[in-house]
């Protein structure tokens, strides 16, 4: 993202560096929570700044190291994040990710090739979700 302007109440323009056709997806996963109004008021960066807009809080970060969430008991929607705490670790080797799903040192992985998924369908206790998507 180069920058993002906040147009009114209801509208965020996000520049973006460069073209990436699957934008449009990442901006509607139901993951994703948008940028609080708060943030784009103060001209905060979302490049380098942490905040929240969902269901958690960021507690603790330390880039390409772990991310801690805590659940955040004011979001609107009481049904969404029931787990009171996450942990995101980057493991960015997709062998290194399935090893880690294996020993169970993770509870989940995404971004997996179709060589990855194919063999993970016949590890016992694996679970193994397809969703649609606009990558290739």
């Amino acid at each position: 993202m180069k920058h993002s302007e906040a147009v009114d109440e209801l509208t965020l323009d996000v520049y973006l560096k460069r073209f990436n056709a699957a934008q449009l997806d990442w901006s509607t996963e139901l993951v994703y929570e948008g940028i609080p109004i708060e943030a784009i008021k103060n001209k905060s960066n979302p490049v380098v700044e942490d905040y929240s807009a969902g269901p958690y809080k960021v507690i603790k970060r330390e880039k390409g190291v772990a991310t801690i969430l805590e659940r955040f008991d004011k979001f609107y929607n009481l049904d969404e994040g029931v787990a009171p705490r996450i942990g995101i670790r980057p493991i960015t080797e997709m062998n290194a990710r399935m090893a880690a799903l294996e020993a169970e040192e993770v509870d989940y992985i995404d971004n997996l090739s179709a060589d990855a998924a194919e063999y993970l369908r016949g590890v016992k206790g694996v679970d193994l979700k397809e969703r649609n998507t606009l990558y290739v």
